[in-house]
């Protein structure tokens, strides 16, 4: 297939016109002419020039021949074993430029032994930085290609050389188990620097997160054992062989290395800071009284003198302070030791030995009660202190801050600082992984619900409403923590366990839906344990919600399959008050009665004791009012200070007022005077039951308070007033429910229930033959509506809106 595409033509112009290809060509001939022309007027002008082209070809010809030679001398000395030779040398940049080389030409098998190059290289770039932090930043990159290298694998002569590289590196990056598991396994290495490897190990585990003194004073033993020992090094290892043996709290050994310590070359105030420390230690070991006051007075004198001698106020002043510190809480001279520990860390506060001081200062505060300086601490300390990875603290190694921390968290959990502990658990994770912080702040807020939930808890009345409230937020929020916990450990044995307590702490919380979802979840991944409770806690959770024949499902399949757990009575309680609330009241009554006349349930028990106010209530709803009325008689009686018994007797009260119907129609309906007489006889005696118990109910709660604290209350006291009221209007004694109804009126003036009562009293004054003050009644009734609030809520106290109310009064005030 043949290209349509072709160049562009040139146009007329660029024909018309000559390149500069073309002038240059021109320019030259006409130069090189012009050197022609002048060579050939004289014999020597053309020795000048010929001698000239000739140098010039001898210059062309010398260059190319030194290029040619220095392409040849590279591609000889460009390899993998020349960087090695070069490194071996200690030719360092030579090594580095060779394998930089290399980039792209060295055979696949070469590159562990390239990389093992740059590695080293890296490790002495690192070596000699000035700054601490670039030289264990530069360590880590040399890590980086030593690893690269250890996988890739190198030449076997280089192996043990590689692993003491990438092993010293890990350890000066601050990646000490890494480290220490490499030299360990290189030190009986022949050909290893013995000494260093020691040395190495020996700092790996004094400086790790976690430090392992024992295998350091094992290391720094060994170092110490070398006869050829610079002094300079001889005297640090002293030195960190002294340190280690004080921190195990040997006094013995520890008496005998400051010893050797002090007839060593260290400097002044080094040995002064040993001696304060030996001295504390034996203050605080098993002195008697007065040794002790004497021991700490002279490590109280070698401390201050070590700060004195320290001329640079380096690492030893600051020790010396932190110490100091320890003296006086030795002293048990508390203040003192908060001020010495918070000079040090507004001084130091970024220093181990300054962090150390933050955690003592914030112990002590929360020590003597001062809560709010002690959180201030905690905060400070947790916001300065590094990542576990990078944490190095010869005072507080991360094992004891943790500790402490945890320790500070659950004493003020102890002390019902709740407030406190959660929000110390906000800073945590910088030292606590997600899943720790998570099950504390769970823990935590369960333990704050269940204590303002504790039914024993001594609180004032009025407060008690607002602590349960409390209480179950703070139940829900423990759910919700157990729930992101069961999450994070959805993988281990703990997970159903979190499902559960979540579950429990959304139910306790009153928040069923959620409580329901999990206890399903639960019941799908837990084939054993709790099945029962977890059937029964399900069925109460849709019960909660309204979804009665899922409760119904769960409770049957419990009391069906778990008919000997100790569970299975309660689940037929909340079984039967499903069944009520659907309308099915044959089996809601059998599984009660059940409960009530089996052979297992005592009725000291607290499921027969609900179920028998559970059958009351179900024969009341069932228009079986004779049945209501015995059964909860018999409940109150025997359970008279129970918190259902006055409810129980306000249903007693219902259900004679509502027996009193039966007769009354069957009055209105009677052929003979002698059945009317009967029915109004029995009328009113239940109407005279009702009367009495409506006001046993109603002086209860007057005696109690009245009901301003408790809602359940308030709305008793208020439906007793208008049923008394209207039990005296069936009675026929209006001028009584005139005054039942006055009473209550005053009591409710801002309420839109107000209106109900002026009706009720205008119903009164009409039936006493005084229409005047019945239209006066409605007349303020209607007032009463128009300074009742725009707001007003009419349809949870009555049963009509507001402008149901204004006609309902304008057709009223016209009778």
């Amino acid at each position: 297939m043949s290209d349509d595409r072709q160049l562009p033509s040139p146009t007329e112009e660029d024909t018309a016109s000559p390149s500069l290809r073309d002038r240059l060509r021109a320019y030259l001939v006409a130069r090189l002419g012009g050197v022609i022309e002048w060579s050939r007027a004289s014999r020597r002008n053309m020795i000048v020039a010929g001698c000239t082209t000739l140098g010039a070809l001898a210059v062309v010809l010398a260059g190319w021949s030194y290029l040619a030679h220095l392409a040849v001398g590279l591609a000889e000395g460009v390899s993998v074993d020349a960087a090695l030779e070069a490194l071996e040398a200690g030719n360092y940049e030579q090594a580095k430029h060779i394998v930089g080389q290399l980039q792209d030409d060295a055979a696949p098998d070469e590159f562990g032994n390239a990389l093992y190059v740059m590695g080293a290289v890296k490790a002495k770039e690192a070596d000699d930085e000035f700054s601490a932090e670039r030289r264990r930043a530069m360590h880590q990159v040399a890590a980086r290609y030593l690893q690269k290298a250890k996988s890739l694998g190198v030449d076997a002569q280089l192996e043990s050389r590689l692993e003491f590289l990438l092993g010293r590196s890990l350890i000066l990056g601050n990646q000490s188990s890494d480290g220490i598991a490499l030299l360990e396994s290189v030190l009986q290495e022949p050909g290893m620097p013995t000494g260093e490897v020691h040395e190495l190990l020996a700092a790996a585990y004094l400086d790790a997160p976690e430090p392992n003194l024992q295998q350091a004073l094992v290391h720094l033993e060994n170092v110490l054992a070398d006869e050829g020992l610079p002094e300079r090094l001889k005297s640090l290892a002293l030195r960190q062989r002294a340190d280690v043996l004080l921190r195990l709290g040997r006094v013995e050994p520890a008496r005998a290395a400051v010893a050797a310590v002090v007839a060593g070359e260290a400097r002044p105030a080094e040995i002064e800071l040993l001696t304060g420390r030996l001295r504390l230690l034996e203050a605080t070991s098993s002195a008697a009284a007065n040794d002790q006051a004497a021991l700490l007075d002279q490590a109280d004198a070698a401390l201050r003198e070590a700060i004195q001698q320290d001329k640079n106020a380096g690492q030893t002043t600051r020790q010396a302070m932190y110490w100091l510190g320890q003296t006086y809480v030795a002293r048990g001279q508390l203040e003192p030791a908060i001020e010495q520990f918070t000079r040090l860390a507004n001084v130091y506060g970024d220093s181990p030995e300054g962090l150390a001081a933050i955690l003592a200062a914030g112990d002590l505060f929360r020590e003597t009660g001062d809560i709010e300086r002690a959180q201030a601490s905690y905060r400070s300390l947790l916001e300065m202190a590094p990542s576990p990875e990078a944490y190095a603290n010869p005072l507080v190694p991360l094992t004891t801050m943790r500790k402490q921390l945890l320790a500070a968290q659950q004493g003020l959990v102890l002390a019902e600082h709740y407030e406190e502990a959660v929000s110390m658990l906000t800073q945590l994770e910088t030292l606590f992984s997600r899943q720790e912080v998570v099950e504390l702040e769970a823990k935590t807020l369960a333990r704050w619900g269940e204590s303002l939930l504790d039914p024993l808890r001594q609180t004032d009345e009025w407060r008690r409403d607002e602590d349960r409230k409390a209480g179950r937020f703070h139940m829900r929020s423990a759910g919700r923590a157990y729930e992101d916990l069961a999450r994070l450990r959805a993988a281990s044995r703990d997970f159903t366990e979190d499902l559960w307590a979540a579950a429990e702490g959304y139910f306790v919380g009153q928040s069923y839906s959620h409580a329901a979802r999990l206890y399903q979840e639960y019941l799908l991944h837990e084939s054993r344990s709790r099945n029962g409770l977890a059937l029964l806690r399900l069925g109460q959770s849709d019960l909660a919600i309204g979804q009665y024949r899922e409760a119904v499902d769960a409770l049957r399949e419990c009391v069906e399959m778990y008919p000997r757990s100790e569970v299975v009575f309660q689940a037929r309680l909340e079984a039967a008050r499903a069944y009520r609330e659907l309308g099915e009241v044959a089996p809601a009554e059998e599984l009660l009665l059940t409960n009530l006349f089996g052979d297992s349930l005592m009725t000291d028990s607290p499921e027969w004791r609900d179920s028998i106010f559970e059958i009351g209530r179900l024969y009341y709803d069932s228009g079986r009012f004779d049945e209501a009325i015995k059964s909860l008689q018999e409940a109150v009686e025997r359970y008279p200070d129970d918190e259902k018994a006055l409810l129980a007797n306000y249903t007693i009260a219902r259900a004679s007022h509502r027996a009193a119907e039966a007769p009354a129609e069957r009055m209105r309906e009677a052929k003979t005077e002698n059945e009317k007489q009967k029915n109004r006889q029995l009328m009113a005696e239940f109407l005279e039951q009702a009367l009495a118990t409506y006001g046993e109910v109603q002086r209860a709660i007057t005696l109690a308070g009245g009901g301003d604290h408790n809602e359940l209350h308030r709305m008793l006291l208020r439906n007793c007033y208008m049923m008394r009221g209207a039990v005296l209007f069936d009675l026929r004694r209006f001028d009584e429910a005139r005054e039942a109804y006055s009473g209550l009126s005053s009591l409710y003036q801002n309420d839109p229930f107000v209106l109900e009562i002026q009706v009720q009293i205008a119903s009164c004054l009409r039936r006493l033959n005084e229409p005047i003050k019945a239209r006066l009644a409605i007349v303020q009734a209607q007032q009463l509506l128009a300074s009742l609030p725009p707001n007003a809520d009419f349809m949870s106290s009555t049963n009509f809106s507001r402008q149901q109310w204004e006609l309902l009064l304008d057709q009223m005030a016209k009778w």
